[in-house]
């Protein structure tokens, strides 16, 4: 058995530097906390939109994604309308295939799942799969106002891009490759993480992370789902395997694989792990649950009790150290989410395992204010949002006069809709300021409708 290297190599070289902040003249950096309108958006995302995120807030405007266009949302207003400042266009009402991509707020390819956005200091974007022709993804950028649409980046054919997030003007992506060894012509698929310079007069994707690198002795190795980003730092959790020996039986075998998750300085190319060797045998941190009081929060998972034991929730500093406590005997399947404003915990896991059936609330001196249910058609997880509202689009299989929680669909964990006709679509917007009066009781949601 070999035991992992808790200090990674660091990353500091020139080009690495100079993609991720930039060469010559430059602005100061931002500060080590969230910044909004520049940060991937973290308090928008669950458990089922990690691929998909469908709603971003933007400067005073918050943008939509639904069936293959972007929208923008005008609350005052109560209107939804596509982003694309095309006089003569009919947008998604156009039927001509010759002329759908030519508007600006076309960002899809007819395959609704794999559709997503993420907004960035004044742009938004997008990355078009392009499955039916076969063709390479695309990386496509909207202006804010919808009057220009480009293409930044095509990557080679074969490409699958995963897990991408966009922050402080740099694009973070896994990218999936499949390699045959040329001793025994075995396949296998080598997952990696890289970045894309957003700023760059000719963006170019630059490694960042290859698993296979922390460990010369693994022999298998992948990335988790859970790729993210705050403030200076972006957050990568990973696996490696090793070879199994004479010693390898059910008593020893989490000897002969790691969990983890590395750090990325993405002001100095650093990249480090968190020192977990103070915990449990057999207890490893899956992942950054959030970002909470700017603090990291931790999920740990025990792989000796399983399902039915419970867990600590860890909170460390955004550079992976001075790890502590913050509660304990949590249920090892519930899981912890913020707004910034609050830590909720939840026992729901998403629409693959279970519905989350209640939300309890906590404040920032960690006490319990407010529990409250989320209504039967919510048979996903519930982005939590950020700051004093939560935004989520739905489709309806009734009209808008008549819409009710019987004809609500979501989409689920694996970007799909209901597959019954939809007779009208929009938003749900839920209004945090009664958070303290629930006692137990469903939320309600307002609705606005294209």
């Amino acid at each position: 058995m070999k035991t992992k290297r808790t200090v990674l190599r660091a990353l500091l070289c020139f080009l690495s530097i100079c993609l991720l902040a930039g060469c010559g003249e430059k602005a100061p950096p931002l500060p080590d906390t969230y910044v909004p309108g520049s940060d991937y958006q973290i308090f928008l995302r669950s458990n089922d939109n990690l691929f998909w995120m469908d709603v971003q807030e933007g400067d005073g405007v918050t943008y939509l994604f639904y069936r293959d266009y972007v929208y923008y949302l005008d609350e005052t207003a109560g209107v939804i309308l596509p982003l694309c400042a095309k006089a003569d266009c009919l947008h998604e009402k156009e039927t001509d295939p010759e002329l759908i991509e030519t508007c600006n707020a076309y960002v899809g390819d007819g395959y609704v799942k794999d559709g997503a956005i993420q907004y960035c200091d004044g742009y938004i974007y997008s990355i078009m799969t392009r499955r039916y022709d076969n063709d390479p993804p695309v990386l496509i950028r909207l202006s804010a106002d919808g009057s220009k649409k480009d293409i930044l980046y095509e990557w080679d054919e074969g490409s699958k891009i995963n897990c991408w997030i966009v922050h402080r003007g740099v694009l973070y992506y896994r990218d999936d490759k499949t390699v045959q060894n040329p001793e025994d012509g075995s396949i296998r698929t080598v997952q990696s993480v890289s970045a894309i310079d957003l700023g760059a007069k000719r963006p170019k994707p630059q490694l960042l992370f290859n698993p296979f690198d922390i460990d010369e002795d693994f022999v298998e190795t992948g990335i988790g789902d859970y790729l993210m980003a705050y403030g200076n730092h972006l957050y990568i959790d990973y696996w490696g395997a090793y070879e199994r020996d004479e010693g390898f039986s059910d008593e020893t075998a989490f000897n002969y694989i790691y969990y983890g998750f590395c750090i990325y300085d993405i002001l100095t190319g650093e990249l480090s792990t968190v020192d977990d060797s103070d915990l449990p045998y057999g207890t490893y941190i899956q992942s950054v649950s959030t970002v909470w009081n700017d603090r990291l929060i931790l999920n740990p998972y025990d792989a000796a009790t399983g399902e039915s034991g419970t867990k600590p929730i860890y909170s460390a500093a955004l550079d992976g150290t001075d790890m502590k406590t913050i509660m304990e005997d949590v249920p090892m399947m519930h899981r912890i989410l913020s707004d910034e404003n609050y830590l909720y915990i939840t026992d729901g896991l998403g629409w693959m395992w279970k519905y989350p059936t209640f939300h309890d609330v906590y404040d920032s001196d960690l006490n319990k204010i407010d529990t409250f249910l989320v209504p039967d058609f919510f048979n996903v997880d519930l982005p939590v949002g950020y700051g004093g509202r939560m935004i989520q689009v739905f489709e309806s299989t009734a009209p808008a006069t008549a819409t009710g929680p019987k004809s609500i669909v979501l989409r689920n964990a694996f970007g799909e809709y209901s597959e019954e006709p939809v007779k009208c679509w929009g938003v749900l917007i839920w209004d945090k300021s009664k958070i303290g009066t629930y006692n137990g009781g469903e939320i309600e949601f307002d609705m606005i409708f294209r």
